[in-house]
């Protein structure tokens, strides 16, 4: 055991649990009849300023003095670093005040009362803005203690006293500085050091002021030491890191469309981060931000939150159009489905939208059918009323009911296509499809089937995709073929107006009808003319399948041009687009059952 120091003094007060090394010297002095620090350093050559930082060279000193360990003067010293150990955690050397006094007056009238009064080092840390015990605000006195004879001064009656929950948030950080972190309700906050915790809470207090209706600032009011937002986002964050994340997700739905550019919901924890992005006691708590960032914002690869992104993991309509390929309009209608009493959000999470648009994404519209066909609208309605594709409805609580068509559909259609294909055939000296029905004798429906028969079997292509606009054919062939399979009678062919006297329309809707392959065209010759002769049974058919605008109009007593421009609003068009209102056809399939009942 060393022999005591020759300079050790007559009166040694004990170092309290909270009191930091350079509070401790004035009542040193006091207790060995000084009238203050200021005074017991001047006649020592010692200056009190220098504890605090508390070098080692002064905690040995001080032992000398008093024979009190050196360990527990360093307590609460703060040395000239960035992170500092300050008690039990750590904090930022910015954060702590390294002038003056901050103390409870509260604190200090009732220890004069009860017991020895003491400055507590806790009160340094600029993040504990209230006294746990009293609610009291921590003052601030300029001067320090130095020039003190006692601590009376510092010492008045009690402030008004907060609500409880108010001062949650110093209780808990005063605890950081002073136990072993176990003042938190789960592991979320004590996983971080008191100082990152500290800024994380101002940080979502700042985020849950702009769910309140403030402005969503970059910068925090009086940054990070701001108490008022750092006991709002205590308060959030005491519960856990799952109520933080629940938390973050309300900011963004609420939020959402409030903002033109996503990230400025977070445009706080991004300047957070980018000033401590280089400091690897961040990295549990970014990491978690990042993780709540690409879980909920439609962030797509290479874009930028705290770090780069490496998939997309949430929509906008936009870019769910784009990446399951399905018109706007069209995952409108999908996802109406799912979101039946609510709006649709800005943002669209993955999880929640794919399976339903990649299911959507495996049907396409019977426009969409057709071009994929190489076809007329007409044509791929004949091969659906043929059973070559099936089609299946849109949901039934659609205002108008779509036919969709499965891809498998279209694909297995396209294989027997190119089966039909010779593909060691020129197509030098052959004519396209077009050339075929534009000589109006042929109908398309008609081609397509004696080609699936191998009735015709001439075809040639000049692409690697089979699409039925792109075939070429023997005319010689197709006439043949033709003129064999034709068993219409004469007298089971109408001329053209008497068609459309049957039709209840014009001659010039008529003639639209053909030109559009609708109706095949067989041509007569009557008294050494042509003349152009429609079926009897294709026109009974389309009056089974259609219906004029003219006998809704009779049906409804009601004007043609309004049904026609009420069935426009809502997406139903004619079949065929006449100049007359009068002349317009509708699927009867495609029409509401109240106007076809």
């Amino acid at each position: 055991m060393s022999a005591p120091s020759p300079f050790m003094l007559p009166q040694r007060p004990s170092l309290l649990a909270l009191e930091s090394g350079a509070e401790y010297l004035p009542r040193l002095a006091w207790k060995n009849g000084f009238a203050s620090a200021m005074e017991f350093g001047a006649i020592t050559g010692f200056k009190p300023d220098s504890l605090i930082k508390m070098h080692d060279a002064d905690a040995a000193w001080l032992w000398e003095l008093t024979g009190i360990p050196k360990a527990e003067f360093k307590r609460f010293a703060m040395p000239a670093n960035a992170i500092i150990r300050f008690g039990s955690g750590l904090v930022k050397r910015t954060q702590l005040q390294t002038t003056g006094v901050r103390y409870c007056p509260t604190c200090l009238r009732t220890d004069a009362a009860n017991g020895i009064p003491h400055i507590r080092g806790p009160w340094k840390w600029r993040m504990i803005a209230r006294c746990p015990v009293h609610g009291c605000v921590l003052e601030f006195d300029r001067l320090g203690v130095a020039h003190l004879e006692n601590f009376e001064s510092l010492a008045h009656e009690p402030c008004e006293q907060p609500t409880a929950s108010s001062i949650s948030s110093d209780s808990y950080f005063l605890a950081r500085l002073v136990a072993d972190n176990t003042a938190a309700q789960d592991n979320f906050l004590d996983g971080m050091p008191a100082y990152v915790a500290a800024e994380f809470c101002t940080v979502v207090g700042h985020l849950e002021a702009g769910l309140l209706g403030r402005p969503l600032k970059e910068r925090i009011p009086d940054g990070f030491e701001n108490p008022e937002l750092r006991q709002l986002g205590f308060e959030i964050a005491t519960h856990g890191r799952d109520a933080v994340w629940r938390f973050l997700e309300t900011i963004v739905e609420t939020t959402s469309k409030r903002v033109k550019h996503p990230l400025d919901m977070f445009r706080s924890v991004l300047y957070w981060a980018s000033i401590n992005k280089h400091n690897s006691d961040y990295n549990g708590v970014f990491r978690f931000l990042q993780e709540v960032a690409e879980e909920n914002m439609p962030l797509a690869p290479g874009d930028a939150f705290i770090w780069r992104i490496k998939k997309r993991k949430v929509f906008t309509l936009a870019t769910a159009s784009v990446e399951y390929q399905l018109s706007e309009k069209r995952v409108l209608r999908v996802l109406a489905t799912r979101y039946k009493d609510r709006e649709l959000p800005r943002f669209l999470k993955r999880n929640d939208v794919h399976a339903l648009l990649l299911e959507a994404a495996s049907y396409v519209t019977t426009s969409e059918a057709a071009q994929a066909i190489g076809c007329s609208m007409e044509l791929c309605d004949a091969l659906i009323k043929r059973g070559h594709v099936a089609v299946f409805s849109n949901s039934e609580e659609s205002t108008r009911v779509y036919r969709l068509v499965h891809k498998v559909e279209i694909e297995a259609l396209l294989r027997q296509l190119d089966s039909c294909i010779d593909r060691s055939l020129s197509t030098a000296g052959m004519v396209s499809t077009s050339e075929v029905l534009r000589m109006r004798a042929y109908r398309a429906i008609d081609l397509f089937e004696y080609m699936l028969e191998k009735a015709i079997v001439r075809i040639a292509s000049d692409s690697d995709v089979p699409r039925f606009n792109n075939l070429y054919f023997d005319l010689g062939e197709i006439r043949s073929v033709f003129k064999s399979r034709s068993t219409s009678p004469f007298d089971e062919l109408l001329d053209v107006r008497a068609a459309g006297r049957r039709l209840g329309v014009k001659k010039s809707a008529v003639d639209q009808l053909i030109a559009d392959n609708i109706f095949q065209s067989h041509i007569v010759t009557v008294s050494g003319r042509d003349v152009i002769k429609l079926s009897s049974a294709d026109i009974e058919a389309f009056v089974n399948d259609h219906v004029s605008v003219s006998e809704l109009a009779r049906k409804m007593s009601a004007d043609a041009s309004e049904i026609t421009r009420n069935l426009n609003g809502v997406g139903i068009t004619p079949v065929v687009n006449s100049h007359y209102n009068l002349d317009h056809f509708y699927r009867r399939d495609e029409l509401p059952e109240t106007l076809i009942s």
